[in-house]
């Protein structure tokens, strides 16, 4: 039997879909009465395909400059929200 073998961009490219799919899916959830939706910015654990909520996001301008967020909150359509998070940026030097 042939072992299976994902590069990194096939990975981030299945991890891209799922994100993609999860995002999709809420706006049916969100407009049903008296619903509360929870949002994170999900931690991945690739060893065993496990998502949990606390993770970071972090993106990178092209002058070498980034920025990282953090965060989680809740919302429902009768008005109610809660959370929070923080950022923090980091010029080109670090």
């Amino acid at each position: 039997m042939r072992d299976l073998v994902l590069s990194r961009r096939q990975l981030l490219k299945g991890a891209g879909a799922v994100g993609v799919l999860g995002a999709v899916g809420v706006p049916t959830t969100v407009f049903a009465d008296g619903i509360r939706v929870r949002w994170d910015i999900i931690n991945v654990d690739f060893s065993t395909g496990t998502l949990s909520p606390g993770g970071i996001a972090s993106a990178r301008a092209n002058d070498g400059s980034k920025i990282t967020l953090t965060g989680s909150g809740t919302f429902s359509t009768d008005g109610g929200t809660n959370g929070g998070g923080n950022w923090t940026t980091f010029n080109p030097a670090g």
